[in-house]
């Protein structure tokens, strides 16, 4: 049985998408961006293969705590009094 990471990763940024649409009524694809641009930007750096492939998944996810840190945000009212905390979701996305 073959199994396709890039096609699972892809389901769930397409599902991080749609928290984040939910939450604050926006999607931007910003993930899917990062990955192209990283993919088009390694592609010119001549790198190929295995390593394209990993850096396109880590891409994808890359904001994987984003949807935990809008929740936490707006349970705080941070987002609607323009008081963020930007680096939070990095630290969230680490311990996942």
């Amino acid at each position: 049985m073959k199994f396709d990471v890039l096609g699972l990763l892809a389901a769930c940024s397409y599902a991080l998408d749609c928290v984040e649409a939910e939450l604050i009524k926006v999607t931007n694809n910003h993930s899917k961006r990062v990955a192209h641009m990283a993919v088009c930007t390694a592609e010119k750096m001549g790198i190929q293969g295995q390593s394209l492939q990993d850096l396109a998944e880590c891409a994808l996810l890359h904001d994987n705590a984003v949807a935990q840190y809008i929740q936490e945000e707006l349970q705080n009212d941070s987002l609607r009094n323009g008081v963020m905390k930007l680096g939070r979701h990095c630290t969230i996305g680490e311990k996942f």
